[in-house]
């Protein structure tokens, strides 16, 4: 216990980036998005994670974000056909302990007409 509340360090737990995202084009314009909780998390299924996505169109800077997501997976809706998408996901504690990750390494997809 602390007697000096000024002098304690909080610790904060920041995970590492969630791992193999993987993109699925479906029908209906629509992106699925998967990935894995990093492999550095201890017992995923007990101690959880949420996940945010974010995701731009090639040749913008504006990236949209999504979240909190409680899955390994999310539908994005209403892709444009023939654009090129980059997406990354970050995950945070599920109780809101601690800070979120780096962004994962992007993954990108071209969507195709009629997909």
């Amino acid at each position: 216990m602390c007697r000096k509340p000024l002098n304690c360090t909080l610790w904060k737990v920041k995970p590492d980036p969630p791992e193999e995202v993987r993109l699925s084009p479906l029908p209906g314009q629509q992106l699925g998005v998967q990935w894995g909780p990093p492999k550095s998390w201890p017992f995923p299924e007990i101690f959880s994670l949420k996940y945010w996505i974010r995701y731009r169109r090639h040749g913008t800077s504006r990236f949209r974000q999504v979240g909190p997501i409680e899955a390994t997976s999310f539908t994005l809706r209403a892709v444009r056909p023939r654009a090129r998408y980059h997406i990354q996901v970050a995950a945070q504690d599920f109780t809101d302990y601690g800070e979120l990750s780096d962004w994962s390494l992007p993954a990108t997809v071209c969507m195709t007409l009629g997909k």
